[in-house]
């Protein structure tokens, strides 16, 4: 017997292994989404920016 040899209790059935759980879901964002959630923040930034320009109006 070769010391490196598994001993026999170290030899894995493959029918007992359990596959390894995978709690994670990975989130899939489709381009839709992304391309909408790109124009409402463009919307918000384009309302604050007028937002300001009257402000600056108002105060001059």
């Amino acid at each position: 017997m070769d010391t490196n040899d598994p001993l026999d209790f170290e030899v894995e059935d493959d029918l007992l292994k359990c596959p390894p759980i995978n709690n994670k879901r990975k989130k899939i964002i489709g381009l839709d989404d992304l391309v909408k959630d790109h124009y409402i923040k463009q919307d918000k930034l384009l309302e604050k920016r007028n937002k300001q320009k009257k402000k600056a109006k108002t105060k001059a």
